[in-house]
């Protein structure tokens, strides 16, 4: 079972670079490099469950060879199998088959978690849960087998009508052996107040997975996950889903897989790290350089963690934010 710690208010931490509480353990290490690779997965019918790893599995393949520490994939990639159910199903029906696969889906990733001594961010997967309700859980698999989860805590109203699904209610951070990182599942990200609490909890790296049908819902994406990198003197990686199923909520999906970085010298003129080629399967790959981060906060032209105006203004969250050592 991981260990967990609970956040301080925002006034224990200092006004300096990655605040007074670090990372603990192997996080403090001189050589702080995080490879990721983003997924842009593009949608297809299939038939068997196995096609959906074997898809999968080409992004798996790619991270390996570059090397990568994580692999992000995205929102309910898993949706791809709604192309197996019988035509005529509504999408009730689709989403509780869905969540019937979940043993499936985590025996698989954590097999290939093992496999690859990848850590996976396996996207998200609709979870039924005792209360009866589905819940957007998104899931990360490590080479050590074990599972951590962070529920969507803002759901679209696409996700309340044709699914009925509920929000979750806790915000969790994990410590990897690579850096302290979050996860916002696609609509979470358009609200800074929660990327803002992670940051003051010492996050240095977001993951995105989305879901979006065309590229005005991309954009909100993609634009609010580059502000949170720039506010909050992080990095964001974004990935998502492209092509098209002959379902009606998933016949349409676009998207643009991207990592983003803060807007100051040293970094990218666009902070942008790289970025796919928009609405084509690919898989791209970025080293997030945790030490550089930490440094270029202490001389960054702006500094809004230590401007920040708490004399008007307060933010603090009304629940506990976890920080999970990953193991």
């Amino acid at each position: 079972m991981a260990d967990k710690k609970d956040v301080p208010s925002s006034s224990e931490f200092d006004s300096g670079p990655l605040n007074s509480k670090q990372p603990t353990g192997e996080l403090n290490r001189k050589d702080r490099l995080m490879r990721v690779s983003t997924a842009q997965f593009q949608m297809k019918p299939i038939k068997i469950w196995d096609d959906l790893c074997e898809h999968a599995q080409f992004f798996i393949d790619a991270a390996i060879q570059n090397k990568s520490h994580f692999l992000l994939l995205p929102e309910t990639f898993t949706a791809e199998l709604f192309s197996t159910m019988p035509f005529g199903w509504s999408d009730n029906q689709m989403i509780r088959a869905l969540c019937d696969m979940t043993d499936a889906y985590l025996e698989a990733f954590s097999d290939l978690s093992k496999q690859s001594n990848l850590i996976i961010i396996a996207g998200s997967q609709p979870i039924l849960k005792s209360d009866g309700f589905i819940y957007n859980v998104a899931h990360m698999f490590t080479p050590g087998g074990n599972v951590y989860t962070q529920e969507k805590i803002h759901i679209t109203p696409k996700e309340v009508r044709l699914w009925d699904m509920k929000p979750g209610n806790k915000i969790n951070l994990f410590d990897t052996i690579y850096g302290r990182i979050g996860i916002q599942i696609c609509y979470d990200i358009e609200f800074p107040e929660v990327s803002r609490l992670m940051s003051l909890a010492g996050v240095e790296v977001i993951f995105v997975p989305f879901s979006t049908e065309d590229f005005r819902g991309y954009q909100r994406v993609r634009c609010c996950a580059q502000a949170r990198a720039i506010e909050n003197y992080i990095y964001t990686v974004i990935s998502g889903n492209c092509g098209t199923i002959p379902v009606a909520s998933y016949e349409l999906n676009f998207a643009q897989s991207a990592v983003f970085s803060p807007s100051d010298l040293a970094f990218p003129t666009e902070s942008t790290m790289i970025e796919s080629e928009p609405d084509i399967e690919n898989v791209v790959n970025a080293e997030l350089d945790l030490l550089h981060l930490a440094k270029r906060r202490k001389i960054a032209s702006v500094q809004p963690i230590r401007d920040r105006r708490e004399d008007l203004y307060q933010l603090q969250a009304k629940s506990t934010i976890e920080i999970i050592k990953v193991e």
